[in-house]
């Protein structure tokens, strides 16, 4: 893996996600968003869906807030308050 290649990172931490390894994906989604200051959405939206598998709700929220300010019509924001996320928000956790 290119230690310095951002894209190395969110494939990494992507993988880990999808293999239900939040505690794995986190730190490799949060080296790519250090190593490219403009990230694409999809780094964001990655990184905000591992930290809400992980329960970490608030800063799935403000991940994901993040990634709708870089493109509002990606899936995550036509689903950032649907009732998963809403429940989080809450403090119910949706599940």
């Amino acid at each position: 893996m290119a230690p310095n290649r951002a894209d190395s990172f969110m494939v990494l931490g992507h993988v880990y996600m999808i293999a239900d390894m939040g505690k794995e994906a986190i730190p490799m989604l949060q080296k790519d968003i250090l190593l490219n200051p403009h990230p694409p959405s999809m780094y964001l939206q990655n990184l905000a869906w591992s930290y809400y598998y992980e329960g970490q709700y608030e800063k799935a929220i403000a991940e994901g807030k993040k990634c709708c300010k870089c493109e509002p019509q990606q899936y995550l924001c036509t689903s950032l308050f649907d009732m998963r996320l809403y429940g989080a928000e809450s403090g119910s956790g949706g599940t």
